[in-house]
Formats: structure tokens, C-alpha cells, sequence
């Protein structure tokens, strides 16, 4: 966005009533072009006694709105400012006439200007107190073309060769002057005619006239539109001063007049920076008389502001006002300003400092290698009309900038772009902003591109599934990409890239990493290094295995069937998934020896058929996938259980010899095994017994039910 600069023009005060300024039209057609809007206006103070001057700082934005038709150089707005009580629609003109020019003008849509003014304003002598709504009205904005280059006069041509004029004929005689008189004369005799004038040359014919040059287009005009209407900008209370007058005894027949004399001087800002601009204000002691007043103006030293030399007070005010310009210095100059009335004099002291670059800075503190950064150059005031050139430079071959940039017209700043060089570690730029014998140093940080997180998603998956890895880097990338290494461990059972590219612009990239069969559960390391930067993540890479076999129902009696489900811990691959099934004992039901589980399902169903054993018998089924089994129990038998043996009873062995006790000593064949969940009935066995054992005795020996294996 252009900016432009704005010099005041003058201030002078003249007498004038709001009413008379509503029904005026005098104002630029560039209404039409230029739209123009206004922030909220500021008052110095709000409450304002007699002839004291207060401020309105008020602040102004142009756009255009549409590409002007013709050139234009610059742009005076000429402001009057009124006040009406709102108690009695009184009004009275507090500043009748502040210019403000714009130069250069903005000529192109979108292009903008900006004002900043603090008008002073003044309630003149007579002025009823109470609260005043303050108006901004523009009386006049004035265009300035650009001037015309002067364009060489023509030679002047020789004018036409005069003709000989005819000669003259003599005078007849004259007669006498009596009939008779002696005194009689003769008529003299005739002279001759004199020689013809020979004619000049003929001069040269002039040179044919140049057609005129077509007219330029009809564009924004002063004075062929409406004025805007007011503005009212706020409202101030005032009370005017009170001056009390001596008793009516004391006051003499003949009061001798005292001579005006100025009481202040002031100035809006005692420290300025050159190319701005500021006002003056004095104050008399009175009232200036009918006829105006005017004040001498001076300052020393006299180069470094620009003044008016005279200011005028308008018929019954007491205040006058008078614009300042500060040109420009290398070094600070305190200037004294003058003013002069009837031998008094006023002063009141300056300060302008030269523009000196007062920062550089950076949209960014730190930058990565290879992306762009913007600087900016702040000066500790607004630019110049021709613009300001602040030279650049930076201490490290790893950045590039223009050799300088220019500060527009009326703006205190400017931007400039920086390029960044991949570089391995990190630095810091010092870049130096020179103007004049100022300068100021911006320190630019640029670090190397490195991956700040390296994710794998999911972390874990079953040996065969794919899983997403994304590198993420601390900055964009720069034109052309940037390139990524990815390693794992040797032999380690996955398949990746060697390397991913993270596109110019962006942050991240990811990449696919697919796995191979494993026997057992393994981690696997994958790391992504850039510039000797590295980052590292873990994926766990994890068999297929048998989750979980159920028996359903899992008690099948009377030679009931009973079917198995086998659930594995993850979708099967392509090809599908093969189990093995057993059962112990094996011959007490009919199962599968294997089972296969189709590509993408996680479970699969198996029949078992199951024999009539006479007592019930657990029988345990078991499923193995790799290195993993899993087992559940199934009972097979008679729905009720026996309680009887309802195989071979084996009764024990009764030995006995004398008079000791008898022992008895039971089992089952080596082909049998003992069942001791159902009984046998006892039996009577005989033994000896007595005396020597030569005697017979006879007891109840418990049987044991023994069952074939």
C-alpha cells in the first residue's frame, strides 16, 4: 500500500457562520474517485476557558476507488472548522481555513494516502459560554496538474518589403496679390520630384501553423461538485474569560490605549523530526483592531525550518496561527522561533533531529534453512515527499537480501525479503540497517532442517499387515524438497524406502512399511535421519496366534456332538491361515487333524463327534497356529453318572499266617487302569489263621473297579 506524504499549507482565521457554509457547493469531483474516511477526532482538552487554543488531531484515510482519468500532481483540502451551542444554535468559527496538500497523489485504484493533523482551534472574544458540537467542513479542494514541459518560441518571420510611395507633384504658381502692384512676384519654378525608394527584399513566407495539440480527457475538476457535508467531529465545553472592570467612580473620562502586545508563543511539538510538519500559535494581549493584525515571523538558525514570515490576526481575535515545515538535518538543531509585535517580542524553542533507522526486525525470529524470512526497517519518523533509501548488509553468505530498500513518502517503515542457504548447524545473521551515519542491527536466527518426530501407525501389527510411517520436519521444506534417510536394523523383517522426500512447502511426508513372517513377537527400530539429525520409533511386529478355542456345548453325553471354534488374533492374509487340532485322549472323539482359516476372517468352526464311554471322561481338544496352542476340555460319557463299576470289579488278596493280622493287597491288571469314581461290592475271602495257621478264617475284601485303557 502507497503512502503519501501531507504538508501543511497555513492557518489563518476569518469570521464566518455555519449556516452560510451548509448551503455552499464548492469541492473536488474526485468524490467520484477517491473515497475518503475519517477515525474519531481527539480533542487536546474538553474544557476550554476564554482565548485558549486546544487541539483536534484528526486523522484521515484516501483510497481510490477508481484509476484517475488524468494526471495529477497534488491535492489541497482546505478545512473550516465551526462550533454551535447546542443551547442556541450560536455559532462560531474556530479555525476558518487549514490546508492540508497531498503530494504526490495516488493515481491507481487501490492506492492510498493518509493525514495526521492537530488543528488548532480557538472560541473568539464574545463567545457565550456552554457545550459546543464541533464541525469539520472542506471549503475547497484544489488540483494541481503536472506542469507541462515550455515549449521553444518560434523565430519571428520578416514582415512584407514596404512599397515606394509615388512622387510628388510641384505646387502651381501662386498669383499676385494686386492687379496693379509693384510688389508682384513671379512663381517660382518647379522642383523635380525625388527619386522613387527602391524596395526592401521580399521577406520569406512564414511557417504554416502547427495544429493544436487534442484535448485530454475530462476528469476531476475544483469547483464543479457538491461539498460533503459536515463532519461533526465531538463536542467541547467553553467559558469564556472573566474580566472585571473598575468601579463606575473609578473609571476615567479619557483612558489613554495601550499598544497590543504578544503575551505567548507556543508550538504543538518542541521536538520534531525532519520532514514533518507542526504548528505555531500567539496570543495577544487584546483584541486585534479593524484592519487585521499582522505579526513578524522569524527563527534562527533560519535553514532548518520553513515558516511563513508574517502571520495575520483577523478584526477582534486574539489568537493567530502559522504552519512550520522541519527540512531536513544530520544532526540535531535546536531552532528559535520569533515573534514580533510593536518592538515586543516572543520566542519558543524547537528541536529537529535527523531520520535515523531506529530498528530492524524480523516477521520471524528463527527461520529453517532454505525458507524465506521478511525483514523490516522502522525509522523514528515518517518519510520524506522523495522517499528515504536505507542501505542493507548481513555478516553470513548464507543469507540474501537487497543491497537496500526505500521508505515510501509519508510511511516510517519498509519490508524487504530475505533467502536462506541450506546449511548443517544452526547460526546467527546480523543484519544492518544503514542511514546516513545511523544504523541498527536485526540478528536473524537459521537453523538446519532436521526431523523433529518420526511416528509409526499402528506401533504394533501382526507379521504380514502393513503399517505408516511420517517424518516430520521443523520447518517447510525448501524448493525441490527435501530429502529424508530411513534405516532399520539388519535383517530386521520389514520391507521400506531408503528415503522419503518431503514435498517443497510442506512439513511432513510418510511413507509404507510392510512386514514379514515372524516366529515370536519382535521390535523393530526404523529411523529417519536429515542433515545428522535423527529421530526413531518402534514397531512391534507380532505372530499369528490361536486367541481362544470354546467347545459348544462342553459336556456332549450319550455320544452327543460338540462343535469347536478357533479364534485367531488377527484378520488371516491372503493364502489364509492353517491350524492343527488334537485330542487326548485321541481315540474318544473324531476331529479334523487341520483347519483353514479364509483370507481377512478372524475365526473358523470344527464338528466333534464323540464315542459312548460307560463313565463320563474329560477329553482335552487343542488348536496350535505357529508357535501358539490353545486347549479347552471337553466331558463325553452317560448323561448320569454310574455308581457302580460298570467294568471289571477286582477284588484284593487276603493273606494272614499265626496269630497276626491278615493283609490284603488289591490292583488291576497292567492293561487296566483303576477307576475310583464308581465302587465294587465287597467279597469273602478265607485265609489262615490260628495256631501255626493251621486254622480257617474268613473276612469282607473290598473289590476295585478297574477299566480297560
Amino acid at each position: 500500500m502507497n503512502k503519501y506524504s501531507l504538508v501543511p499549507i497555513g492557518l489563518l482565521v476569518a469570521a464566518a457562520g455555519l449556516s452560510s457554509y451548509f448551503v455552499v457547493a464548492s469541492a473536488s469531483g474526485l468524490s467520484d474517485y477517491v473515497q475518503i474516511t475519517s477515525q474519531p477526532t481527539v480533542f487536546s482538552q474538553t474544557q476550554v476557558t476564554g482565548a485558549q487554543t486546544f487541539y483536534a488531531t484528526i486523522k484521515k484515510t484516501g483510497m481510490v476507488t477508481a484509476d484517475l482519468p488524468n494526471p495529477i500532481a497534488a491535492v489541497t483540502y482546505t478545512y473550516r472548522f465551526v462550533a454551535r451551542n447546542k443551547a442556541t444554535s450560536e455559532e462560531k468559527v474556530l479555525n476558518p481555513q487549514y490546508a492540508v496538500k497531498v503530494a504526490p497523489y495516488p493515481q491507481k485504484k487501490g492506492e492510498t494516502f493518509q493525514t495526521s493533523d492537530n488543528v488548532p482551534l480557538a472560541f473568539p472574544v464574545g463567545s457565550a459560554a456552554g457545550d459546543y458540537a464541533v464541525y469539520e467542513l472542506m471549503t475547497a479542494s484544489d488540483i494541481a496538474k503536472p506542469s507541462a514541459p515550455t515549449q521553444p518560441t518560434a523565430p519571428t518571420q520578416p514582415s512584407a518589403p514596404t512599397q515606394p510611395s509615388a512622387p510628388t507633384r510641384p505646387a502651381k504658381p501662386s498669383k499676385p496679390t494686386g492687379a496693379g502692384s509693384d510688389t508682384a512676384t513671379k512663381p517660382a519654378k518647379p522642383s523635380q520630384p525625388s527619386a522613387p525608394t527602391q524596395p526592401s527584399a521580399p521577406s520569406q513566407p512564414s511557417a504554416p501553423t502547427q495544429p493544436s495539440q487534442p484535448s485530454e480527457p475530462t476528469g476531476p475538476s475544483a469547483g464543479s461538485f457538491v461539498a460533503p457535508p459536515p463532519r461533526e467531529l465531538g463536542t467541547v465545553s467553553y467559558v469564556p474569560e472573566e474580566t472585571p472592570g473598575p468601579a463606575p467612580s473609578q473609571v476615567p473620562m479619557n483612558t489613554p490605549t495601550t499598544p497590543l502586545a504578544l503575551t505567548a508563543l507556543t508550538l504543538s511539538s518542541t521536538s520534531v523530526i525532519s520532514g514533518t510538519s507542526f504548528s505555531g500559535t500567539f496570543t495577544l494581549s487584546g483584541a486585534a483592531p479593524a484592519g487585521d493584525l499582522v505579526v513578524k515571523l522569524s527563527g534562527s538558525p533560519t535553514s532548518v525550518l520553513t515558516f511563513p514570515a508574517t502571520a495575520t490576526v483577523r478584526a477582534g481575535e486574539k489568537t493567530g496561527f502559522f504552519g512550520i515545515i522541519a527540512q531536513t538535518v544530520v544532526s540535531p538543531k535546536t531552532v528559535v522561533l520569533t515573534a514580533s509585535l510593536n518592538a515586543a517580542q516572543k520566542t519558543a524553542s524547537v528541536t529537529v533531529s535527523p531520520l535515523v533507522v531506529s530498528s530492524v526486525t524480523f516477521l520471524s525470529r528463527s527461520v529453517t534453512a532454505g525458507t524465506p524470512a521478511v525483514g523490516t526497517v522502522t525509522l523514528n519518523g515518517p518519510t520524506p515527499s522523495s522517499g528515504t533509501v536505507v542501505n542493507l548488509a548481513a555478516d553470513s553468505s548464507y543469507v540474501t537480501m537487497p543491497g537496500n530498500v526505500t521508505v515510501k513518502a509519508g510511511a516510517k517503515s519498509a519490508t524487504f525479503d530475505v533467502k536462506t542457504k541450506t546449511l548443517t548447524k544452526p547460526i546467527d545473521v546480523n543484519v544492518t540497517a544503514a542511514l546516513g551515519g545511523t544504523k541498527a542491527l536485526g540478528v536473524l536466527s537459521v537453523t538446519p532442517l532436521f526431523p523433529t518426530a518420526l511416528t509409526i501407525s499402528p506401533n504394533w501389527v501382526l507379521n504380514g499387515v502393513a503399517a505408516v510411517g511420517e517424518v516430520v520436519l521443523n520447518g517447510a521444506a525448501p524448493a525441490g524438497g527435501q530429502v529424508v534417510n530411513l534405516t532399520a536394523g539388519q535383517n530386521a523383517p520389514v520391507i521400506f524406502p531408503s528415503s522419503v522426500v518431503v514435498k517443497a512447502g510442506d512439513h511432513a511426508a510418510k511413507f509404507d512399511i510392510k512386514t514379514k513372517a515372524v516366529p515370536a513377537q519382535t521390535k523393530v527400530a526404523i529411523t529417519a535421519d536429515c542433515g545428522g539429525y535423527q529421530k526413531s520409533d518402534v514397531l512391534t511386529i507380532l505372530p499369528f496366534g490361536v486367541s481362544s478355542l470354546t467347545l459348544s456345548p462342553a459336556g456332549a453325553f450319550n455320544g452327543a456332538p460338540s462343535v469347536g471354534t478357533v479364534t485367531i488374533n488377527g484378520p488371516a492374509l491372503e493364502g489364509g491361515s492353517t491350524l492343527k487340532l488334537s485330542a487326548d485322549p485321541a481315540a474318544a472323539v473324531a476331529i479334523p487333524t487341520s483347519l483353514m482359516i479364509r483370507p481377512g476372517d478372524t475365526s473358523v468352526t470344527f464338528d466333534i463327534k464323540t464315542t459312548k464311554p460307560s463313565l463320563q471322561d474329560p477329553v482335552t481338544i487343542m488348536a496350535s497356529l505357529g508357535d501358539s496352542t490353545q486347549s479347552a476340555i471337553l466331558t463325553i460319557g452317560p448323561s448320569v453318572m454310574p455308581t457302580t463299576c460298570p467294568y471289571s470289579c477286582r477284588a484284593g488278596t487276603t493273606n494272614g499266617s499265626g496269630w497276626g493280622q491278615p493283609t490284603t493287597s488289591a490292583g488291576c491288571d497292567s492293561n487296566e487302569i483303576a477307576e475310583y469314581r464308581v465302587s465294587c461290592p465287597s467279597t469273602t475271602q478265607t485265609y489262615s489263621c490260628g495256631f501255626f495257621g493251621w486254622g480257617r478264617c474268613s473276612r469282607q475284601v473290598p473289590s476295585i473297579c478297574c477299566r480297560p485303557k
